[in-house]
C-alpha cells in the first residue's frame, strides 16, 4: 500500500470513530482548504455548532515530519477565520492515534 492509500485509510478510519460519537463528518477535497475533515456537531457549551478542522497524518516517526509550519499556520488560520478548532490527528502504521491541538505544535 502507497502512502496516500495509507493516509486516505486513516482518514476512514478516524471518520468513523468521529461519527460514532456523534460529529457529522465532510471530507472537503485537497483543493478546498488545509484540512482534511471537517467535523461538526451541535454544542451546548457554545449555544450553536461545533467545528473543527481536521489535518490527519499515516506517517511513522514525529507527528511533525509531514506536517509543515507553513501548513500549520495555514490551518490555524482557516479554522480561525470561520470560528472553528485546529487539530492534527496522528496515526501511524503501527501505533495508537493521537490527537495534537495548537498550543502542543512546535
Amino acid at each position: 500500500m502507497n502512502t496516500k492509500a495509507k493516509g486516505s485509510r486513516r482518514e476512514r478510519q478516524y471518520r468513523k470513530f468521529c461519527e460514532a460519537d456523534g460529529w457529522m463528518v465532510v471530507r472537503p477535497g485537497a483543493s478546498l482548504g488545509p484540512a482534511d475533515l471537517v467535523l461538526m456537531r451541535r454544542s451546548e457549551l457554545t449555544n450553536g455548532t461545533a467545528v473543527v478542522l481536521s489535518q490527519v497524518k499515516a506517517n511513522s516517526g514525529s507527528p511533525w515530519m509531514n506536517f509543515r509550519k507553513d501548513e500549520r499556520r495555514e490551518l490555524v488560520a482557516a479554522a480561525e477565520a470561520i470560528n472553528a478548532e485546529a487539530e492534527l490527528v496522528h496515526w501511524p502504521p503501527n501505533g495508537a492515534m493521537r490527537i495534537y491541538l495548537p498550543p502542543e505544535w512546535p
